[in-house]
């Protein structure tokens, strides 16, 4: 989905996405590069508006500096701007979360974000679930009112994501985090070309690993 603006672009100027080649050699470069470049650039930007909504910071050049440290004095410019991973969607939707966590007194709309995110952060990353946990003890030990709302906007932003898990693996949870998980998609997703380099490559991945 992240890449959908990517996928658009590449289309107007005259390049099919599904003509992008994944493999032998993979030119989804082309698009993962500069998609997760933003991506990264508007989480810096959220650090900052955290930084400053907590409230210890008050110097804009503070907040700025703070901002340029996690963005250039860890990995997220470079390792998480080069390609669509995991991690790159997870840390703009962790980030979401946290601003969202810093503006949940009294609003009925950030408990709902965090709701929302809480669900999108498990989605893109399963290990998120480890910040879900300590995030909601954190609503249930501070803001229990809001803790109603933010279940709730969990469990409706899951929907999709079971949906499209049941459709794929026959399951509500895919198998992929799980250890010594070997997911299979059904065949009847496996027609395309790109899917069945993607599983041939998977393959080759699992089996390099097992």
């Amino acid at each position: 989905l992240l890449a959908i603006p990517g996928d658009v672009v590449s289309f107007l100027l005259g390049t099919s996405p599904d003509a992008i080649s994944i493999v032998g050699p993979s030119r989804t470069f082309l698009i993962e590069a500069p998609t997760a470049s933003v991506l990264v650039a508007v989480t810096a930007l959220i650090v900052r508006r955290i930084v400053l909504d907590t409230g210890r910071v008050r110097s804009a050049g503070a907040a700025l500096l703070v901002t340029l440290v996690f963005a250039f004095g860890t990995s997220a410019w470079s390792v998480g701007s080069r390609a669509l991973w995991q991690q790159t969607a997870s840390m703009l939707v962790l980030s979401i979360m946290a601003l969202a966590m810093t503006r949940l007194e009294g609003s009925r709309r950030w408990a709902l974000t965090l709701g929302a995110m809480s669900a999108v952060a498990f989605a893109v990353r399963p290990t998120d679930a480890v910040m879900i946990v300590l995030v909601l003890l954190w609503v249930l030990l501070r803001h229990r009112s809001a803790l109603l709302r933010v279940g709730l906007a969990g469990l409706a932003a899951s929907v999709p994501f079971f949906v499209v898990s049941a459709m794929n693996y026959g399951a509500l949870l895919p198998p992929y985090p799980l250890p010594h998980a070997r997911p299979r998609p059904r065949p009847e997703f496996l027609g395309t070309p790109h899917r069945q380099a993607t599983t041939q490559v998977a393959d080759q991945y699992i089996s390099g690993i097992a």
